[in-house]
């Protein structure tokens, strides 16, 4: 079995080795590391733009769309109405009933 000594040369060799990987290992790190940074920028972004757009929407409907309230009374109006034209028909076929029309 021969005896081998690490020499100088093969000492440096293997720290510019591990030197290497170490800064490959950063950068790739780095790396990783900005493009989840802008991922979550555009995600806060996205995340605020729709909480406006949600917040428009929402007043949007609460100006324009008619309430639970508004509806039953215009559904109230309508049913009166509807029953006073029945009553003016039934009045009229009445009438028209008891005197025939004159030839």
């Amino acid at each position: 079995m021969s005896e081998h000594a690490i020499t100088i040369g093969e000492l440096v060799a293997f720290g510019s080795f591990l030197v290497l990987i170490v800064s490959a290992g950063a950068g790739m790190w780095w790396r990783i590391h900005v493009a989840i940074g802008k991922v979550r920028e555009r995600v806060d972004e996205v995340r605020g733009r729709s909480a406006h757009e949600l917040a428009e929407f929402k007043l949007q409907v609460a100006q324009q769309y008619a309430t639970h309230d508004a509806i039953r009374e215009v559904e109230e109006r309508v049913v009166e109405a509807i029953d006073r034209l029945g009553d003016r028909v039934d009045k009229f076929l009445e009438r028209s009933i008891r005197s025939p029309p004159k030839e």
